[in-house]
């Protein structure tokens, strides 16, 4: 964005910080939890309160912070289809010769001009799509990052034009929408548009779009700009009128980088030797990039250091090239000045070719660099590097450790692909050979697709669990066309995982290699509609025709709702009333910042309870609740003790909450710490380590049992009893939320006479203690000594502690 948007993002942080800081003192002038060190507990084994779902402990996987790609997904190579640029989330603007340029492929790319007194005013520009999915942007009224209008011309996948208006939100709302005019490739549209205060007409080509009054007469005065969403475009011949004389106010085009050629502005990558390596956007193999390498006499092309190849053995790699380069082309893979394995490449074909080649490495080396390159004298273009460890091959193309460490927590579901990634999504273009998928841009990432829907299905299946597909509920206030056109891909998609062979998408499936439906039974309409201003009566009517035609497909799948983000109960209580009817489950989000994160996981857990009455007392009390995304905003010991207080209240309020999944599951630490950084599983190029949430997610997860029983409460510890289904072990989970260590005496109720009694902790002494790549076992779980005497067991908690008992049933 420009240095504009970047101000007013900037104003934001400063503000949330204040208000952590408030909830930080608050919590300092909170009384102390627990007044006594001693405390005793009675466990009634035969007063059973509630069941427990083992889909509490679930998992959300969205392709955020490369964590499906080069996370989950084998990959040992970067950016391998060259289309991430440096930087992030400004796009790759350029100018050549009379007109500018943006070939990034993020959304909502922008470069705002002019002066931010104009008021009454009239655009004219001619605007040329160069390769992407939809039309191009232009912004009137510009005031800040959070205060602008545009233009959408060629929006939604190129089916709708729009006038949309953002007033204190980045994602502007659609005041009026209809079908567009259909923004073809390479063609010069000439676009006017007329700002005379509220009345804003706007014409391309010549044909009148719209003619449109704005509500209200504030923030009717700005800048100009112009944009792109997932689309490279180019502009020239802006100019800007007054309306009051006509005078020019703006002729020319903004300052950005002039170029003759691309650069190679690419992450992850560079250049090596004398040649010319540049970024072409000239037939890639996929998406909107391939490189080109042009040689004179000495060898030259495109490098990627910090290849991690972790562990002895073969690797399988390949690389779409074409051109004419009569002597050759090489793949090397080197550490310092040593040549770990080298492969001579065919002069390429004038046409797209794939080339496979492979190295052998007799030990793990955790710093190659992959040179692709060019002999002698010639040009070649080079798109979708791949390299995988026949090892990660062998497993079906995932990571090999990642996928242990999924594994181990055993996830009874797991929520995908999003999130916020979820918006936009195009399933169809992350199925088939995936030298034919296209990317999707989202978070910091163009994410190339490798990570699938197939691929989706048999992680769930190796990992044992259910999965759950998230599909984009479109626009808010799209009309019936633009709403119709995500109920068909939500469908399809259906079809495609749960029809037979004899089904269009079915036989598509089968085609890919998986003729067996894969009965995917949970489906959710739309992630966090609510900020996308989707008005609980609309999403509502939305939902209802969504439910009706994917169980008009499949009558026995489960629909799931979008629920409120933090403690909106208005929502909550809007969409039960309104469309309970149509869903199973209502998906409820919130994340606690840390220094009030005992008082805010009480809070949120007080919030389901209230949200739990509201579905009872709704026409449809059946329905069951799904926490979609819950966490802490740390990777230290507050989000362990974060996620025993949440899980240990799931288990309470069982009920009622039916599914639970936190967020973030997984991220690259290459991420600069002050992004979202709570994930559970943090990655490197070469290992992991576990976050508390993990730790203590895990630790709770390996002691399901199916009954919450009946215990004592105690104030200033977060605490359930439970017993399995064949009453043979039960179990007692403790969080001590206190600053000093408690001594506990459990007594048992006698139907359950103690046999063999064992416990595990973690109590890593502080609230500020955390993991890392050095250090990934400082929070872990520990075996703790406990004394028997009967039915009595006598057990020592640590302060900031998460224990649990484990009690096997002996004879009497």
């Amino acid at each position: 964005m420009s240095d504009l948007f970047c101000t007013d993002r900037l104003a934001f942080n400063l503000l949330r910080r204040f208000v952590a800081f408030c909830a930080f003192i608050a919590a300092l002038a909170a009384p102390s939890l627990v007044g006594a060190q001693n405390v005793s507990v009675q466990i009634h084994p035969r007063q059973i309160r509630n069941v427990i779902d083992r889909k509490i402990y679930s998992q959300f996987l969205e392709h955020i912070y490369h964590s499906a790609d080069n996370g989950v997904w084998g990959q040992l190579i970067w950016n391998r289809s060259f289309e991430q640029a440096m930087g992030k989330g400004n796009g790759d603007w350029v100018r050549r010769g009379r007109e500018i340029r943006q070939t990034g492929t993020s959304t909502d790319i922008v470069k705002t001009f002019g002066n931010p007194d104009w008021s009454h005013y009239e655009i004219t520009l001619d605007a040329r799509k160069l390769s992407g999915n939809e039309g191009f942007l232009i912004l009137f009224y510009v005031r800040n990052a959070t205060h602008f209008c545009w233009l959408n011309i060629g929006g939604w996948g190129n089916t709708q034009d729009a006038i949309q208006q953002a007033r204190g939100q980045h994602n502007p709302l659609a005041l009026v929408m209809h079908p567009t005019i259909h923004v073809n490739k390479d063609h010069w549209y000439h676009a006017r548009l007329r700002c005379d205060g509220r009345h804003i007409q706007a014409w391309v080509d010549g044909t009148k779009c719209f003619d449109y009054r704005l509500k209200g007469s504030s923030g009717l005065d700005g800048k100009i700009g112009v944009g792109t969403w997932q689309t490279q475009a180019a502009f020239k011949n802006i100019t800007v009128r007054s309306l009051k004389n006509r005078a020019v106010l703006y002729h020319g085009l903004p300052t950005v980088p002039v170029v003759k050629h691309i650069a190679l502005n690419v992450r992850f990558w560079s250049r090596y030797g004398r040649g010319k390596v540049r970024i072409s956007t000239t037939d890639p193999r996929n998406g909107y990039k391939c490189v080109k390498i042009v040689t004179a006499g000495t060898e030259a092309g495109v490098e990627q250091p910090a290849v991690c190849l972790n562990g002895a053995g073969r690797y399988r790699g390949s690389v779409w090239v074409r051109g004419a380069a009569p002597d050759g082309m090489v793949v090397r893979l080197i550490t310092g000045r040593k040549i770990i394995g080298e492969k001579s490449l065919a002069a390429p074909p004038k046409a797209w070719q794939k080339v496979h080649f492979n190295f052998t490495t007799p030990r793990p080396v955790h710093d190659a660099t992959l040179q692709i390159g060019v002999k002698g004298s010639g040009v070649a273009y080079v798109d979708q590097a791949s390299l995988m460890s026949e090892a990660a091959l062998k497993i079906g193309g995932y990571r090999p450790a990642i996928l242990a460490a999924v594994k181990a927590l055993k996830p009874a579901l797991i929520r995908w692909p999003g999130g916020g990634y979820a918006d936009g999504y195009q399933w169809k273009q992350a199925i088939g050979p995936r030298a034919d998928r296209m990317f999707h841009a989202a978070w910091d990432d163009k994410d190339p697709n490798d990570f699938g829907t197939d691929e989706y299905i048999q992680f769930c299946r190796d990992t044992g669990a259910t999965p759950e597909i998230c599909v984009d509920a479109g626009p808010a206030n799209a009309n019936a066309r633009v709403l119709g056109h995500y109920i068909r891909q939500a469908c399809q998609w259906l079809e495609y995982c749960n029809s037979p062979v004899s089904n269009r998408w079915g036989a598509l499936r089968a085609k890919y290699g998986h003729a067996k439906p894969y009965g995917v039974k949970y489906w959710e309409f739309g992630n966090e509609v609510w900020y996308y201003h989707y008005k609980p009566a609309l999403y509502a009517r939305a939902l209802a025709k969504f439910a009706k035609a994917m169980k008009k497909i499949d009558p026995s799948i489960q629909i799931i709702a979008c629920g409120s983000g933090g403690l909106d109960l208005k929502w909550n209580k809007e969409i039960v009333d309104a469309g309970g009817r149509f869903f199973n489950y209502l998906d409820i989000h919130q994340y606690v910042w840390p220094p009030a994160y005992l008082q805010g996981a009480r809070t949120y857990l007080n919030f389901i309870r209230k949200t739990g009455r509201i579905i009872k007392a709704s026409p449809n009390p059946k329905i069951k609740l799904f926490v979609g995304e819950w966490n802490e905003q740390t990777i230290d010991w507050r989000t362990g003790i974060f996620a025993g207080m949440m899980l240990t209240g799931f288990e309470r309020q069982g009920n009622m909450v039916s599914m639970a999944s936190p967020a973030l599951f997984l991220r690259w630490v290459g991420i600069p710490a002050r992004d979202w950084n709570n994930a559970f599983i943090n990655f490197s190029r070469s290992s992991w380590f576990p976050a508390p949430n993990y730790v203590v997610e895990k630790l709770w997860r390996d002691h399901y049992a199916k009954y919450r029983v009946a215990c004592t409460k105690v104030p200033g510890l977060e605490a359930d009893a439970t017993v399995s289904a064949n009453h043979q072990s039960a179990c007692y989970k403790v969080v001590n939320l206190t600053d000093h260590s408690v001594h506990m005496v459990l007594h048992m109720g006698k139907t359950f006479p103690l046999g063999k009694v064992s416990a595990l902790t973690v109590a890593p002494g502080s609230q500020f203690v955390a993991n890392s790549m050095k250090h990934p076992n400082r929070v872990a779980p520990r075996a703790l000594a406990v004394a028997v005497a009967g039915q009595t067991i006598t057990i020592p908690l640590a302060k900031y502690s998460a224990t649990v008992v484990t009690m096997q049933r002996g004879t009497k």
